[in-house]
């Protein structure tokens, strides 16, 4: 199975179950890279955690970032305030929602990294691959 085939059925296996460890990857897939399959996930767009990022369990268990996934188990006493990194973060979200804000991104960052490293030309590539998709 090819990379891009993984990484479909490693996604279809999330939204199918819920989750997926890297022994099930390995057991339903037949994927010995799961976090790469992750990584190459996140980097599509989708919204993927790590459920086990607590350090208590040995093996990463992925899933969809859903409201029932991040939602607090308890109430919480105090009303959450907003931070500016948190509206940061969200404004990054909602830019690379589209594909015109990924390319802008992609593109502010290509601006501030030297054209001799590799990180420049692999931001190019990412840009040519948005922009050949519209």
């Amino acid at each position: 199975m090819d990379k891009l085939s993984q990484k479909i059925a490693v996604l279809k296996y999330i939204q199918k179950n819920g989750s997926i460890t890297p022994m099930e990857a390995l057991k339903h897939i037949g994927s010995f890279r799961l976090g790469a399959r992750i990584f190459d996930l996140k980097e599509d767009g989708h919204d993927i955690i790590n459920l086990n990022k607590t350090g208590e369990d040995r093996f990463a268990k992925y899933s969809l970032a859903t409201e029932s996934v991040l939602k607090p188990v308890k109430p919480l006493k105090e009303k959450p305030t907003i931070t500016t990194d948190d509206y940061e973060d969200i404004k990054r979200r909602y830019i690379a929602s589209s594909t015109e804000g990924r390319i802008k991104m992609l593109r502010d960052a290509q601006a501030k990294t030297p054209q001799n490293h590799r990180e420049f030309r692999e931001i190019g590539k990412q840009i040519d691959n948005l922009t050949e998709r519209n």
